[in-house]
């Protein structure tokens, strides 16, 4: 077995919202291979255009699916996987590397369930294991924003494939 590298812009120049919880995309395969496909996942933010108003924050969550044929638009078919640390007055890079090796501490203690959140993991938290089959991301903005936010996501991929 080998593997590919597979790269793919899959949210280009994107406008933040000014406030409120938004779906940007829904992310299923990349370059025609399935997302469960690939062993292992980077996924790099790259926020170009900085928010400007009164403290502006945006949060950026990658979720994943809870139910078969999950809704886009319906969030308790989704749980939060990971969360880049937030977005304030600046232009930033983030890089998230998925999966998830170890548990994070949203694990309940003395338990070995996890609660579902939804836009609710703090700062560069992570739950651990796959991401399954799709991938939500979800942009959260709080506080007065007056200049939105532009940005990019690009997801690299390390396809496994049989020789």
């Amino acid at each position: 077995m080998s593997t590919w590298t597979v790269r793919k812009k899959v949210v280009d120049a994107r406008t933040s919202a000014s406030s409120g919880t938004a779906v940007v995309t829904t992310i299923t395969e990349l370059l025609g291979h399935d997302l469960d496909e690939f062993s292992e996942l980077l996924i790099y933010l790259d926020v170009n255009t900085a928010l400007v108003g009164s403290t502006p924050k945006m949060d950026i969550y990658l979720q994943r699916a809870l139910v078969e044929d999950p809704d886009p638009t319906d969030d308790t078919h989704w749980t939060d996987l990971f969360a880049f640390s937030q977005v304030a007055a600046s232009t930033v890079e983030r890089l998230a590397h998925l999966p998830v090796d170890s548990i994070s501490t949203q694990l309940q203690s003395g338990s070995r369930d996890i609660a579902r959140t939804h836009a609710a993991l703090s700062a560069g938290q992570a739950v651990a294991g796959h991401w399954g089959d799709r991938i939500r991301i979800v942009e959260k903005m709080t506080n007065t924003i007056t200049t939105k936010a532009v940005y990019d996501i690009t997801f690299t991929g390390l396809l496994r494939v049989v020789n």
